[in-house]
């Protein structure tokens, strides 16, 4: 059996991972800067963990020892990004091709070729460690997830008018960090298909004026939205993304893997 490492394994996507590849019988480490988190063992049966820094390269060899898969989900889009996920990611791909790791998941998002921002081109130069690194890979461009365009919201709680202003046709097609675990782990456990997998996201391809009403319906806030004329809006982190998210970019409507909706997202995370 094949010992996987999940690094970013306390994040996210990472511990979605780590805890469905534990369900399905692998063998799994998951790999993050801070201690174990104290679930992880009760809810995924002793899934082994390993501290390490992808920025420094702290504990990475002693991380990837035994380990014959990883799957990269470490990213850190708000400091130290370019030392975690481009010099990171070539680090630990030359140090697991010494030690013969047989097989690389990367994760990655969509649209990073296409939408003009710095943390994006930081992730397509981190797919292109990947692609040169000699070691057989499957890179996974995903939409953004739920939690993202959540926090993305959130400035909305801080606006003191009645109405605030939002690139209503921005386009986003959210899905579950839990759906796109399951999505990938037959991918992980084979270790067969090799280059870059069909772009996916969400059930539903929604407008950002939309999901906002709703976002801000859950929480019973009575807040008005007028459409944004420019992207400097009431979001100013989305302004980075310029018309990018308006023309879909971010977006892969042809598949739709994902059961979780935005509502759904909603009433678990606030009702």
């Amino acid at each position: 059996m094949n010992r996987i490492l999940v690094t970013g394994g306390d994040g996210a996507l990472g511990s979605q991972i780590v805890g469905e590849l534990a369900r399905r019988g692998q063998a799994v480490r998951g790999m993050g800067r801070s201690a174990a988190p104290k679930a992880t063992p009760a809810e995924t049966g002793g899934v082994e963990w390993a501290q390490a820094d992808m920025a420094s390269g702290a504990g990475i060899v002693d991380a990837l020892r035994g380990v014959n898969v990883i799957v990269n989900c470490a990213s850190s889009p708000a400091h130290d990004t370019y030392e975690t996920d481009v010099a990171g990611t070539r680090r630990l791909l030359a140090q697991a091709k010494d030690m013969d790791v047989r097989y690389v998941v990367h994760i990655s998002i969509i649209g990073i070729d296409r939408i003009i921002y710095p943390y994006y081109q930081y992730k397509l130069a981190a797919e292109q460690y990947v692609v040169e690194s000699g070691i057989p890979f499957l890179i996974a461009r995903s939409a953004q997830f739920h939690s993202f365009v959540d926090y993305a919201l959130s400035p909305l709680r801080q606006v003191t008018g009645e109405a605030a202003a939002i690139q209503v046709d921005a386009q986003f097609q959210p899905i579950s960090t839990r759906d796109v675990a399951e999505h990938l782990a037959p991918y992980i456990v084979a270790g067969k298909t090799v280059g870059r997998l069909d772009d996916f996201g969400g059930p539903e391809v929604l407008r950002l004026g939309d999901m906002a009403a709703a976002w801000l319906d859950v929480q019973g806030m009575r807040l008005k939205i007028r459409p944004a004329i420019e992207w400097s809006s009431d979001l100013p982190f989305l302004s980075k993304f310029g018309d990018g998210f308006v023309q879909g970019y971010n977006t892969a409507p042809q598949n739709r893997i994902g059961r979780q909706t935005w509502n759904e997202y909603l009433q678990e995370t606030y009702a």
